[in-house]
């Protein structure tokens, strides 16, 4: 039995889902037994039909799996999340979407850039902060742009190429917002290393915290 499951749509999350967590369990004197299941062509459907019936029914029988394997799913891919956080209310499973930590930090601020990497992201993303903000009674503005080449060169190796461009835009912008959203999990390397004037948000450090937390209310 895993203590935490992922659902990724691409094995370069692997390792660091798998560092991260047990970085911040060992953090909170934890130990996790931590389980990935890779999906990448959730992702290329979501990309080309949406989250339509299809990949609804097809996700939601990988979801029972695994959450008979584990006390908790997390769901890392944004432009899918919904769908497991949808599984999670219909049928009472124990499974979170990896950026509603981030979503409900984020909306603390009014004005909002949100970032990605891939146009599929944005549309859930957004959806996912404005219901943050409605929970919240928060009243927020949001802005989008998609940094066109960054996940390409992300998902064949140039990480390092891929966050370069992502800290640029961040750098050139970042005076006209309160605060800006990353909307992919792969972008979160971008933080490091950028000389930002305002809260940058990220969904892996947030979402893998508040995993950890549910796991403890479980075990408690």
């Amino acid at each position: 039995m895993f203590d935490i499951y992922y659902l990724h749509t691409g094995q370069v999350h692997v390792n660091t889902f798998e560092a991260l967590s047990h970085k911040l369990a060992s953090d909170d004197n934890l130990t996790l037994n931590v389980g990935h299941r890779v999906e990448a062509d959730y992702l290329k459907h979501a990309q080309l039909y949406g989250c339509d019936r299809g990949l609804k029914q097809t996700m939601l029988a990988a979801l029972e799996q695994m959450q008979q394997q584990a006390k908790l799913v997390v769901c890392t891919c944004s432009s899918i999340g919904e769908i497991a956080e949808q599984a999670a209310s219909d049928y009472g499973y124990a499974i979170s979407r990896i950026d509603r930590a981030m979503a409900d930090q984020a909306v603390k601020h009014s004005r909002l850039l949100v970032l990605a990497t891939l146009a599929s992201t944005l549309e859930p993303t957004c959806q996912l902060l404005t219901q943050s903000a409605q929970n919240q009674g928060e009243t927020i503005t949001m802005d989008t742009a998609v940094i066109d080449g960054a996940f390409d060169m992300y998902m064949s190796g140039q990480q390092g190429e891929s966050l370069a461009l992502i800290r640029s835009l961040i750098l050139n912008v970042q005076s006209d917002y309160d605060a800006i959203v990353l909307a992919q999990a792969s972008m979160a390397g971008a933080v490091e290393a950028t000389q930002c004037e305002i809260p940058i948000y990220s969904s892996p450090y947030l979402g893998v915290q508040a995993a950890i937390a549910a796991i403890k209310a479980i075990d408690k």
